[in-house]
């Protein structure tokens, strides 16, 4: 399959032949479908974690989730495959899972899964200020907000149009940052406990050199939403049994990934191989090989280092997959691998846990230019280009298919690494 594969796409070089350089990936709708997924709002805990979600009319689903199946329904049916979203996508503890199959023990078993998480950092509304329209708000956890900041305010509200309860939009304000405390002005209509999220203007544009270039909120984390949805799309084409689980409280809990360890613990299993794919700030990509600082970054990132505390990658693991890069940059991959040391707040459980899955940080994207000190998940405007996008859905692909033949060939798996 992996010879085919690469043959087909035009990563596999034969008998001395330059790549054909044939593309799997529509440019224009990799762009549609990740500034579809920036703005839709993803406050954490924007999916249930039980299986009737009390907040919403039946058969109404969260902003997010349903940007989530309509991006699906439309590269199946471009596919000529079949999309039921009862059979490849549903809820688990408040994490939206996509299979490749409706076969869930076939899906159990699979021995590669891919990890992002969906939610933005949230604030919410804890009472009236001192000032007229104006209210204190308190971050959940890590939300961070510049000092004076366009904001959206979201809650749950019966529907103008039907009697149906919906989760939606109900205004607009500013934050600012006083004496210690974010109070919000708004002139709308507004009351405690209603979730405030960070609102810019979603745009592309084109920058010399390195094409396109998309700016918008909560670029952390729907780059990795996006590249990981299309690669799954595409894993599905191609019959490969794999899942996507995507954490909706990442950027919640003090126990970050809490909340996600349930699903983890049911979905995959200890031989597991799990590609953790998120954000890096850009301001820390400095020196690493091929990204000078001060230019956008292009290239997928993967990273070999522990985090301090803060996630559990595996670092035999990762050496094979860095070993690999060389063989993805031949494809037309373009992967490097970073420097920084890091593992997402999703994969916190594989420390803290008694289960410790073998988990790879990447593929990776960042937010910003190298080296820009603006250049930071979860404050002010965020940006990323189409060309890091397009090289992430290449190396999630390349890394699903490759590892699983590999855990499927024992030979190669006991010449590569162990991985129990």
């Amino acid at each position: 399959m992996l010879r085919e594969y690469f043959r087909n796409v035009g990563w596999l070089k034969e008998d001395g032949e330059s790549l054909i350089g044939k593309s799997i990936i529509d440019e224009d709708k990799l762009e549609d479908y990740l500034i579809r997924l920036l703005k839709s709002p993803g406050p954490r805990r924007c999916i249930s974690r039980f299986d009737v979600d009390l907040r919403l009319s039946p058969g109404v689903r969260f902003p997010l989730l349903d940007t989530v199946v309509g991006i699906l329904e439309e590269i199946y049916r471009e596919n000529d495959l079949d999309f039921d979203p009862a059979n490849f996508i549903f809820e688990d503890n408040g994490n939206p899972v996509v299979t490749t199959s409706p076969d869930l023990t076939l899906i159990k078993f699979a021995p590669v899964k891919i990890l992002v998480h969906g939610d933005q950092p949230t604030f919410i509304i804890i009472g009236r200020a001192d000032n007229d329209n104006e209210w204190y708000i308190e971050p959940l956890h890590k939300a961070q907000i510049p000092l004076s900041s366009a904001v959206a305010i979201y809650s749950f509200r019966e529907s103008r149009d039907s009697d149906k309860r919906i989760f939606k939009k109900i205004g607009e304000g500013e934050v600012r940052l006083e004496d210690g405390k974010y109070i919000l002005k708004t002139m709308d209509d507004v009351t405690e406990l209603d979730k405030v999220i960070y609102a810019c203007e979603t745009k592309a544009f084109d920058v010399k050199e390195v094409g396109r270039v998309i700016e918008g909120p909560a670029m952390d984390p729907r780059l990795s939403l996006a590249a990981a949805l299309y690669a799954i799309s595409e894993l599905r084409r191609l019959g490969v049994p794999t899942a996507l689980i995507t954490s909706c409280d990442e950027e919640g809990l003090d126990r970050w990934a809490k909340l996600l360890s349930v699903t983890v613990d049911r979905w995959c299993t200890l031989d597991d191989i799990i590609l953790e794919s998120d954000l890096y700030d850009g301001s820390n990509l400095i020196g690493i090989d091929k990204i000078p600082a001060g230019s956008y970054v292009t290239s997928a990132l993967i990273s070999g280092l522990l985090s301090f505390g803060k996630g559990g990658v595996n670092s035999d693991l990762a050496k094979l997959a860095i070993e690999m890069t060389g063989d993805m940059n031949e494809r037309g991959i373009d992967i490097v691998e970073s420097t920084k040391a890091y593992c997402s707040r999703s994969c916190e459980h594989g420390i803290e846990e008694d289960a410790y899955y073998n988990i790879l940080a990447g593929p990776m994207g960042n937010v910003g230019e190298a080296g820009d000190s603006l250049g930071i998940c979860h404050v002010g405007i965020e940006r990323a280009t189409l060309k890091q996008l397009k090289n992430m859905v290449k190396s999630i692909i390349y890394y699903v298919i490759v590892m699983t033949e590999i855990v499927h060939d024992y030979s190669a798996r006991r010449k590569y690494i162990t991985l129990t």
